[in-house]
């Protein structure tokens, strides 16, 4: 079971969302877990959180339908590695 940590954690949300394509109400979710974050890929937040992976999970899918896909990690930082992502996600990393 994950426990919270004593540090802001960071996390990979991607998501695919079927019928009903509800981004902002998604987006707006995610903003309201936490003010820091970045938008590497089209389909991927990375948020800086004190939260479980569960506990961001359990918040994220009341923003979404129950056909969609949603993915949360954890990110062992600082080892990442990217191609062509956006300048300013570089920086937030």
């Amino acid at each position: 079971m994950d426990r919270v940590e004593n540090y802001m954690a960071i996390y990979s949300i991607t998501y695919d969302l079927k019928k009903d394509k509800d981004y902002e109400k998604l987006f707006s979710g995610i903003r309201s877990l936490s003010p820091s974050h970045t938008c590497p890929t089209r389909s991927q937040w990375l948020i800086s959180s004190p939260l479980t992976t569960e506990q961001i999970r359990d918040f994220l899918i009341t923003c979404i339908d129950g056909d969609d896909v949603l993915l949360v990690m954890k990110i062992d930082m600082p080892v990442w590695n990217a191609w062509n992502i956006p300048q300013s996600s570089v920086n937030w990393l």
